[in-house]
Order: C-alpha cells, then sequence, then structure tokens
C-alpha cells in the first residue's frame, strides 16, 4: 500500500466514523482527566513513584473510557449482550486491548520524566494522542464487533 493510499484510507475512516469517533474521543477525554486526577493525587500528594502512580490511574480511567464508551458512544450499535457477565468480558476485552496503549503512554511518560524532568501529567498528554487512533480502531472492531471502513 502507497503512503496516498493510506492517507486515503485513514481520511476515510474518520470521514465514515466522524459522529462516532468525536464520542470516543470524548470519552477518552473525560478518562484522560480521570487519569491525570488520579496520578496528581497518587504523585504529588501521596509522593508515589511515576511508575507506580500511573499505572492504577490508567486501569482506573480506561474503566471510565470504556463505561461511557459502553453506555453513550456504542450506544444501538455492535453488540452489547445483556447480563453482568457479558459487560464484565467486554470490559476486560477493552481493558486489556488498551494495554498496548497504556504501555506506549507509559513509556513515553517515563523518557519524558526521566530525560526532561517532566511532570507525569504533561507526560500523559503526549502518550495518549499517539495511542488514541489505534486504540479507536481496534476497541471498535474489536470489543463491539462493529465496522469500521
Amino acid at each position: 500500500m502507497k503512503s496516498g493510499e493510506a492517507y486515503g484510507t485513514l481520511k476515510g475512516i474518520i470521514e465514515q466514523n466522524f459522529h462516532l469517533s468525536m464520542k470516543y474521543a470524548f470519552s477518552g477525554f473525560v478518562g484522560f482527566l480521570f487519569v491525570e486526577f488520579i496520578t496528581y493525587v497518587l504523585f504529588h500528594m501521596a509522593s508515589l513513584s511515576n511508575l507506580l502512580s500511573v499505572t492504577p490511574a490508567f486501569l482506573a480511567g480506561v474503566a471510565v473510557e470504556f463505561s461511557m464508551d459502553e453506555f453513550w458512544t456504542t450506544k444501538n450499535r455492535g453488540i452489547h449482550t445483556s447480563g453482568a457477565l457479558a459487560f464484565l468480558h467486554r470490559m476486560i476485552k477493552f481493558e486489556m486491548l488498551n494495554l498496548a496503549g497504556t504501555v506506549i503512554a507509559i513509556i513515553i511518560q517515563y523518557i519524558l520524566f526521566v530525560l526532561f524532568y517532566l511532570s507525569p501529567l504533561i507526560g500523559n498528554i503526549f502518550g495518549s494522542a499517539f495511542a488514541f487512533p489505534v486504540n479507536y480502531y481496534v476497541q471498535m472492531r474489536s470489543t463491539w464487533k462493529m465496522r469500521i471502513v
């Protein structure tokens, strides 16, 4: 695939899924704010190390994002099998699929913290922005079995 074709495919995905991706982005932003708050509390107020503060913050933030995506972003779209076990299964899948993006974001945070002494709050902005498009595509296709293209 040539770079122009890749750009065309990405542009088509964005255009065809603009409303859904904006809702997903908003859910991600709310989850991001939650991550930032928990990181701030654990890192600055509880004096935990960078890695110890961001790991539970990311897991909690992803759970907030999943809940918004489950009940708002993908409402009446994709697979939403009822029942607590099905909900828990989707949430675990969502968390696991976000793990790669979370690991990348944590690595970026850590590198920025160690090399440039940037706060984990700033590092999270860079890491989250990098992981967003990959997470959107993977989550919609895998967690809710939705067609994206």
